[in-house]
């Protein structure tokens, strides 16, 4: 059986096809998510069924210090928690936070 590398398999964990719905995500648990932050950190994506997008939103070329020193072919493994009243997902790599708030518009293509 051959493997696939770690590259790929990275780039299909972070920008893999989404159902109509999105990934899930529950409000009491954390989990692991990697994030591809080629084009910043600004998006989360969807999730619940609602885009997420930065709070407040930065720039769209920008992903912390922090993330970018332990990407791996910009993709950032992060711990994603969704709050209990289910209007903010934090996401946090290597001691930076962001967070995360639904978002009427839908995230913009990465090329």
């Amino acid at each position: 059986m051959k493997l696939l590398p770690l590259a790929l398999l990275l780039a299909v964990v972070a920008c893999g096809p989404n159902s109509e719905f999105g990934r899930t995500i529950d409000p009491s648990t954390s989990q692991g998510y990697g994030l591809y932050i080629h084009c910043g950190a600004e998006w989360l994506g969807r999730w619940n069924g609602t885009y997420w997008r930065a709070e407040p939103p930065d720039r769209s070329d920008f992903a912390p210090d922090e993330w970018q020193a332990v990407a791996t072919q910009d993709t950032v493994w992060v711990s994603l928690a969704l709050s209990s009243d289910g209007q903010v997902i934090t996401a946090t790599a290597n001691g930076r936070t962001i967070t995360y708030a639904p978002s009427a518009e839908e995230s913009p293509k990465c090329i």
